[in-house]
């Protein structure tokens, strides 16, 4: 009876043992994933996502009755505007509180299947699965304007923040994740060009 008891017990420690590491492996998973500033996920977790996103489109592709009503999906690449100047005027620590907040507007202005992550520095990124450039402009549009009318201040000086906007839809089955990404990049880079503040469309391809 000693004997199965211990056994028991054994098995109890274990099997507690087991859940606790993979609650750990789940945690630290999830930090690898997450941008430790804003709480969105990072480039290496959207990178994932964009993959999968790809995988899906040509699999819809595939089939002619998938392939006539999917929409493609589309990635819009943002970033701040003169957020260095930003940076050099008012210090890091308001840099980074204005991170947090425009990765708060992002998220809280996306629909609940969209995904938006920081890629890096002021650079953000979203996802939006099986929609058409009109759809993710219009979105893009309503961010946009979203941040420019959010009032910031830093030790009761008031200002504004704006960001652009690059645009792609991904529709073809020759698109990787590199391709998607630079031509996004390209039209983000064309509305710098021309003045920042807007959502520029990348219409190569489509």
């Amino acid at each position: 009876i000693r004997l199965e008891e211990e056994r028991l017990l054994t098995q109890t420690r274990l099997a507690n043992a087991n859940e606790d590491l993979k609650r750990q492996n789940g945690k630290i998973e999830k930090l690898a994933l997450t941008d430790s500033l804003t709480e969105l996920p990072n480039r290496r977790a959207m990178i994932g996502y964009i993959e999968s996103e790809i995988g899906v489109l040509k699999r819809k592709l595939f089939t002619k009755d998938d392939r006539d009503s999917f929409k493609g999906f589309t990635i819009a690449l943002c970033d701040i505007d003169f957020f260095k100047a930003i940076n050099d005027t008012y210090g890091h620590n308001c840099g980074d509180e204005i991170l947090k907040t425009v990765s708060e507007k992002l998220s809280s202005t996306l629909r609940p299947n969209d995904k938006v992550a920081r890629w890096g520095g002021e650079e953000f990124i979203i996802l939006f699965p099986d929609t058409t450039t009109k759809d993710a402009t219009v979105i893009s549009e309503r961010l946009r304007k979203n941040i420019a009318y959010t009032s910031f201040s830093n030790e009761g000086t008031p200002f504004q923040v704006t960001m652009t906007f690059g645009i792609y839809t991904c529709q073809t089955e020759e698109m990787d994740l590199d391709a998607c990404i630079h031509k996004a990049d390209t039209a983000l880079y064309a509305g710098k060009e021309q003045g920042r503040n807007q959502v520029i469309i990348n219409t190569e391809n489509l």
